[in-house]
């Protein structure tokens, strides 16, 4: 339809007739309801990949979420296990604590302990010095009472029996 326009247009034509204005105005319909659904199919295009993007986001974001969850809820269960463990640290500490405290008063009284008993030592030692000395007199005096008790003895045997002093003092021996 075109070429004949042309055609007619070259031939000279003088001038349009109605059946070329309809023509005109059908070819001219038909252009625009081609580039109306030219456009229309890109914009459907455009729409369809716009759509799929958005779907494939929107994917995205569900998972996102989903894993967002899951990791908050290890993190809770992570939170509770450090509670947890720090009540049990606080305790150990505390427990670490009164360990070296005990441990402290124990040295203390250890030292304590060991510096009565060096004192106890000493005062027994003096003792055993008193005490050997004390023997030593004790055995002096007891050959000295055992030789007063004989010349005791004697001197009563000699009042008892004057006959026997006399007569021991008669013979010399």
């Amino acid at each position: 339809d075109d070429l004949e326009a042309e055609l007619d247009a070259f031939r000279g034509a003088d001038a349009p007739t109605a059946a070329d204005s309809h023509r005109d105005a059908q070819a001219r319909a038909r252009d625009a309801e081609q580039l109306l659904t030219a456009e229309s199919a890109a914009m459907l295009a455009e729409y369809a990949e716009a759509r799929g993007r958005v779907c494939a986001l929107e994917g995205e974001l569900a998972r996102a979420r989903a894993q967002r969850e899951e990791i908050e809820g290890r993190n809770l269960d992570i939170v509770r296990q450090n509670l947890q463990l720090d009540r049990e640290e606080q305790k150990v500490l505390g427990e670490i604590a009164e360990a070296q405290d005990l441990l402290r008063r124990h040295a203390a009284s250890q030292h304590s302990l060991e510096a009565e008993l060096a004192e106890a030592a000493a005062r027994c030692e003096a003792q055993r010095g008193v005490a050997r000395g004390q023997a030593e007199r004790l055995s002096d005096d007891v050959r000295r009472l055992g030789a007063m008790q004989a010349r005791i003895a004697e001197l009563l045997d000699d009042l008892r029996h004057p006959e026997r002093a006399a007569g021991g003092a008669a013979t010399p021996s």
